[in-house]
């Protein structure tokens, strides 16, 4: 299983909708936490790409997704501790 960093940014016109259908959908993978506003670490055995075609599905085409993989050489400053301990496992 691999560790991804996920950003995502929605655009004008967005409601509360989107954001329930994007955190459902990221609070799906079993090791998943919140690590900024619009920010998550997850775990999975699927690739960055398929990540971003299913965040794809959620997200109007105006908005902005990134999906890194986390192999190695991360550091942080008061990320929370259940961000931390994703990255760590």
């Amino acid at each position: 299983m691999s560790k991804y960093l996920i950003s995502y940014d929605l655009n004008d016109g967005e409601d509360s909708d989107a954001y329930d259908e994007i955190i459902e959908y990221l609070e799906s993978f079993p090791e998943h936490a919140k690590a900024l506003y619009s920010q998550w670490v997850v775990e999975s055995s699927k690739t960055s790409s398929e990540i971003r075609s299913e965040l794809k599905n959620i997200v109007d085409d105006n908005d902005v997704i990134l999906v890194v993989k986390v192999e190695s050489g991360w550091a942080s400053f008061n990320l929370p501790k259940e961000a931390v301990d994703v990255l760590k496992q």
